[in-house]
């Protein structure tokens, strides 16, 4: 008689089952992990390369000089502002820091959370889903804006707020007072990004802490003197006294508000959901992949979770191929990069399921009587969901774009809402299992994203693994590697201002409306606000308000970027209006052609520079006899 020897599978999972093997995760939770570091790799080897002249360059302007006197909603620049003086001025390594800290915090808290709601799943295995999991926290880079911004310190609050609501205990044990800083940190960085998420989220804050009766009120005061203690250390460090760092962001909500032509209650709106075809095909798509995977591996027949594992495993490796650019990105793509709505594909599925999971079991009494895990949440539990599937659209609060194209970045929340749903009704292998199918689907549609922003880069030509220009940026000298064209229309702009006695530091007037990113290419000082930005209902009354607030001794010295007929072009009758003598007193000190494309807009545009021909002292004589 033959007896054959059991393979080492078989070997590994009897000993598993007697307790003397380790528990080994299995291979669909290390695919899951695997596909979550592909992201985050395959972004940071792109850090280095690409440069947004208009929003990029004004997150880089406002981080670079954070104390100047420019009233704004948001005042994130105060937080990267060391962290960019540390790396030297390198804007790639400022936009390593800001991936790395999401990435790396969004798996925390998906282990936290995790952690909390089930304390068997062991250690490697909760650390693997996770950073599939947390690899969906890089929606927030889906245009390839990799610069630290309002909007991803908003998610880095809340990632941060959201672990201290989940540590924080009904008793004063030194995991619930942490908890309680984690809150109040994350909530403070909040409203350093967003104001209104920030208000927001307060609320809900306090809400899900009564619901979940984890609120005490001693704690409570604890952390509200905490906050105001980082509210007060903050205003002293931007402005020396809190009066002036309110009515910065007083003027600035003004400012904003009269630019965009809006009111108070336009911000809280029902927006409309609409997809357009390509957006349908993929969201459907993934709905249905997500819903019928899910539904194979949770059946009890051997066959059908083979089936389920083929639907898991086809869906990393599409994932992968997509990150690695082997799939062709056809341009009907070209608009996820922005609305990222693909994202709801994988909660739909997920929805359907759970509903009709809940529902064949729930009803089947013979089966219940089976079941050693409670097949939902539990009451207490419940809050966390609820808030954690609000938790995006606080992100998005106050915007002026659709919500529901504006939450998709905060889809992290969603994800680990989703896990927590899938956390109950299954014994412990099923239950790792399932959370590696699920950290596996939602990962299809961000490798899309990441795929569809570099070669489709927000506002810039072309993708971004053909930039082969490498230039110099702002008073650091950052190297960054562009297009040949936007390298060219740069050295050409310095070979234009050198040769008049323009020198790094020199303040300048941008009338492009589009061109903060220029001005900290050429290491010049942006006057009246880092961001005069054109192309809005209310542009030139915010200019002008902008100009008349700067003194007379700054604007004396300045030197004006124009671009007339230009899309987002500002009149230069702001210069008249603000008390400059202009055009009089100033002479063109050359022209020049933008690249095509370069803004996010299709055609070449020409740009004017003009310098004094007056002294500063004369210009500053002058613009006070026109305010007085």
């Amino acid at each position: 008689m033959i007896i054959e020897s059991p393979s080492l599978t078989t070997f590994l999972c009897r000993m598993k089952n007697v307790g003397i093997a380790p528990n080994l995760p299995s291979i669909f939770t290390i695919t899951a992990a695997a596909l979550g570091l592909l992201v985050i790799i395959v972004m940071l080897a792109y850090t280095g390369y690409g440069y947004d002249v208009t929003d990029e360059g004004f997150y880089l302007v406002r981080i670079a000089d954070p104390f100047a006197d420019a009233p704004a909603v948001s005042q994130f620049g105060i937080v990267f502002y060391p962290f960019y003086k540390l790396l030297d001025g390198s804007i790639a390594g400022l936009r390593q820091f800001n991936l790395l800290l999401t990435f790396s915090s969004s798996t925390l808290l998906c282990m936290v959370t995790i952690r909390k709601h089930r304390k068997d799943i062991t250690r490697t295995t909760l650390f693997l889903i996770s950073l599939g999991i947390a690899s969906t926290s890089c929606a927030v880079f889906a245009s390839f804006l990799l610069t630290p911004n309002y909007n991803s310190l908003a998610l880095q609050g809340l990632v941060i707020a959201t672990m201290g609501l989940v540590l924080i205990e009904p008793q004063a044990r030194y995991s619930s007072v942490a908890g309680w800083l984690l809150t109040s940190c994350g909530g403070w960085l909040v409203f350093l990004a967003k104001p209104p998420s920030a208000f927001l989220l307060a609320a809900f804050a306090l809400i899900y802490l009564i619901a979940s009766r984890k609120l005490r009120f001693s704690l409570l005061v604890f952390a509200t003197i905490f906050t105001a203690l980082l509210a007060l250390g903050t205003m002293y460090a931007v402005d020396g006294f809190t009066s002036g760092f309110i009515s910065r962001i007083q003027r600035g909500m003004e400012r904003l508000a009269w630019l965009e032509d809006r009111t108070v209650s336009q911000i809280i709106r029902w927006d409309p959901f609409a997809l357009n075809d390509t957006e349908a095909l993929l969201t459907y798509g993934f709905a249905a992949w997500t819903f019928s995977g899910l539904c194979l591996i949770a059946s009890a027949n051997m066959f059908a979770r083979a089936a389920g594992r083929a639907f898991v495993a086809t869906a990393g490796i599409a994932a992968a191929l997509v990150l690695l650019g082997n799939i062709a990105m056809p341009d009907e793509l070209n608009i996820i990069s922005s609305q990222q709505t693909i994202v709801y594909g994988p909660l739909l599925g997920l929805s359907i399921f759970l509903f009709l999971h809940w529902i064949a079991r729930g009803c089947s009494i013979t089966q219940q009587r089976r079941i050693h895990q409670p097949l939902a949440p539990e009451a207490r539990q419940w809050p966390l969901v609820v808030l954690l599937i609000l938790l995006p659209f606080i992100f998005s609060f106050g915007t002026n774009s659709n919500y529901w194209y504006t939450s998709p970045p905060a889809g992290l929340f969603w994800t680990i809402a989703g896990s927590i749903l899938l956390l109950h009704g299954w014994d412990r292998t099923q239950q790792a299992e399932m959370l590696a199918s699920w950290a596996t689907f939602v990962q299809l549609p961000i490798a899309f994203l990441v795929a569809a922003g570099l070669h489709w880069p927000y506002r810039q030509p072309q993708p971004v693994p053909s930039f082969d220009a490498a230039t110099e940026f702002g008073v650091g000298k950052a190297r960054l590697v562009i297009p040949k064209g936007f390298a060219a229309y740069l050295e050409e702009l310095r070979g234009v201002l050198g040769p008049h006695g323009f020198a790094s530091g020199t303040p300048v007037i941008d009338l492009t409306g589009q061109s903060p990113g220029v001005l900290f290419a050429i290491g010049a000082k942006n006057i009246g606000q880092p961001w005069m930005i054109g192309g809005y209902p209310g542009s030139t009354k915010v200019a002008l308000m902008a100009l008349s607030h700067e003194s007379c001794v700054a604007l004396g010295s300045s030197w004006i970027l124009a671009e007339p007929g230009g899309p987002r072009s500002i009149s230069t009758d702001v210069l008249q209006a603000s008390g400059l003598p202009f055009p009089r007193s100033y002479k063109i000190v050359g022209e020049i052609l933008v690249p095509t494309a370069a803004s996010g807009h299709p055609v070449s545009r020409r740009q004017i520079i003009y310098s004094p021909t007056m002294s500063p002292a004369e210009i500053t004589s002058s613009c006070e006899s026109y305010r007085s």
